[in-house]
């Protein structure tokens, strides 16, 4: 466990930070990313060739133990441990889904979007969000994505957790 307030434990932001780590620390490559009442569904490709794309509910339960062993992880780094080994098997995210989902997270919390779907597409990622009446959508490429990582690498340390 670590020394994280469980009272700032944010559903969205750091729920799809948790999915984010889930996916790095599994070494899984996401096809579709979908906010939920009772949590996250991540759509996974399959790990060879034959297989077929998983679903896997992530609760709010599963989202919360993975959020704080995650920061576990961090402040372990932080005290002198090893690195964090991360790796994302998806180009367009080259720092890992766990930095962008964090940043995506902040920017859907600050925007207040009431729902959130993520789909991969080729080396494009489509970013679906709002009600169902004032639907959104917006395409990132690969510069989109590093522009969207940037604004929250500066946000660090200026009142947001790491």
């Amino acid at each position: 466990m670590s020394n994280v307030d469980p009272a700032t434990y944010r559903p969205l932001q750091d729920g799809l930070r948790a999915a984010g780590h889930f996916l790095d620390t599994n070494d899984r490559r996401l096809t579709s990313l979908l906010v939920v009442a009772d949590g996250i569904v991540l759509t996974l490709m399959p790990r060879n060739l034959r297989g077929v794309d998983e679903a896997l509910l992530l609760t709010q339960d599963d989202l919360r133990a993975l959020w704080d062993q995650a920061c576990g992880a961090r402040a372990a780094t932080r005290a002198g441990g090893s690195e964090l080994q991360t790796h994302t098997p998806d180009p367009i995210f080259p720092t890992g889904y766990e930095d962008f989902l964090r940043a995506l997270g902040d920017a859907a919390e600050h925007q207040h979007w009431p729902a959130l779907r993520l789909l991969r597409v080729g080396d494009e990622t489509v970013l679906r969000y709002g009600t169902r009446s004032d639907r959104m959508e917006m395409v990132l490429a690969a510069r989109d994505v590093e522009a969207l990582l940037n604004r929250a690498f500066k946000q660090r340390g200026k009142g947001a957790m790491s």
